[in-house]
């Protein structure tokens, strides 16, 4: 098929010492493209270019690409995602990650997808599954030979939300009240727990992606039923192949008044997420954008960002900034440090602190 024109195979190399750094890549060409279906294509393959931006039907369970949608504002966001990708492509970029003991080095692509408009979503997401690491590999990576460091928004949509209805997001909106998810006998008491806080950051998402409780309860009710090992301490079913709906509902309800800050009819709104998701990556670009102008590369995990260990400081200032520009004030901004693999934390060169005002995106 190659020979014949129908795709290009970009064979993988692995060479630290020569600074190889290009995974296996197969190019499908518009010959081959145009004899399936073109969006089944682009979902199950991604783009090269280095200033890719995607709409897509969030309507539509397929989830279909929208074609040849041309709003105001396109060419600024082409140009950030462009200036992104070109820094790191850029021969002296370098970004390595240990894998089962191999040091492998990516060659990182992102892209923007939105919904139907620059106001829907638009999050950034990577060629390949690079975004999909564990931690305990993202833990690895090394920035032009460099340790690196992670810091995350605690509660990123909650706190988003909790701002966009001027609330202060509550301490307790993963806490739910004992004896509401039975823990099994035996079971390691801190772990079980360790447990219900990842099945409630589930469930609030579930609830925010939902229109309404049932379908909430339905949603996590499966999740649980289909992903046993994310809830093996807790004593959650009927028989071993039923899960109990009535404590799933008492979990869920349990959720939504630890988010009574806002509006029951906002809260079950299909569109809630796509919201939720543009602000967030409003929130990105900021801090993106200021990092690739000063030439130093800033990898986006959505709601957290990976620098170089010397770059920190400037890190935890600018996510800081991209919050009140994006929001308006510093209510509900809380960073954490996930991880930092340097020997101690350096003293750091601050950047002078950007002058801007809210951009009023809410």
């Amino acid at each position: 098929m190659e020979s014949s024109g129908h795709l290009v195979v970009h064979p993988w190399q692995f060479n630290t010492e020569e600074g190889i750094k290009n995974a296996s890549l197969v190019s499908f060409q518009p010959v081959l493209i145009d004899i399936f279906d073109r969006d089944k294509c682009h979902t199950d393959g991604q783009s090269l270019d280095i200033d890719t931006i995607e709409f897509r039907d969030y309507s539509d369970t397929g989830k279909p690409l929208i074609e040849n949608i041309k709003p105001n504002g396109i060419q600024s966001v082409r140009r950030g995602i462009k200036a992104y990708n070109t820094l790191l492509q850029d021969e002296d970029t370098n970004i390595e990650m240990t894998i089962d003991g191999v040091n492998i080095q990516h060659n990182v692509i992102y892209k923007r997808v939105f919904g139907k408009s620059l106001n829907d979503a638009g999050r950034y997401y990577t060629l390949g599954n690079f975004q999909n690491a564990k931690s305990v590999y993202r833990q690895t990576l090394k920035i032009n030979d460099n340790p690196t460091c992670e810091v995350d928004y605690s509660h990123m949509h909650p706190a988003i939300l909790a701002t966009l209805n001027n609330k202060i997001l509550p301490t307790n909106v993963y806490m739910v009240p004992d004896g509401i998810l039975p823990i099994k006998a035996g079971a390691e008491p801190n772990e079980a727990k360790k447990q219900i806080r990842a099945l409630s950051k589930l469930g609030v998402m579930i609830i925010i992606n939902s229109n309404n409780k049932r379908s909430a309860v339905s949603a996590l009710w499966k999740a649980i039923k289909d992903k046993e090992d994310i809830v093996n301490l807790l004593d959650l079913r009927i028989t071993s192949n039923t899960v109990n709906r009535g404590l799933v509902n008492s979990f869920i309800e349990a959720l939504i008044s630890n988010l009574s800050f806002a509006p029951e009819d906002e809260l079950f709104n299909t569109n809630l997420w796509l919201t939720l998701q543009n602000r967030d990556s409003k929130i990105a670009t900021f801090v993106i954008n200021d990092f690739v102008e000063r030439g130093k590369v800033c990898l986006c995990w959505h709601d957290s960002f990976v620098v170089e260990c010397d770059q920190l400081d400037n890190l935890e200032r600018l996510m800081k900034e991209a919050w009140r520009y994006v929001l308006g004030n510093d209510d509900n901004c809380n960073v954490t440090l996930e991880y930092y693999s340097g020997e101690d934390r350096p003293a750091t060169y601050l950047w002078p602190p950007k002058k801007v005002q809210p951009c009023n995106a809410n």
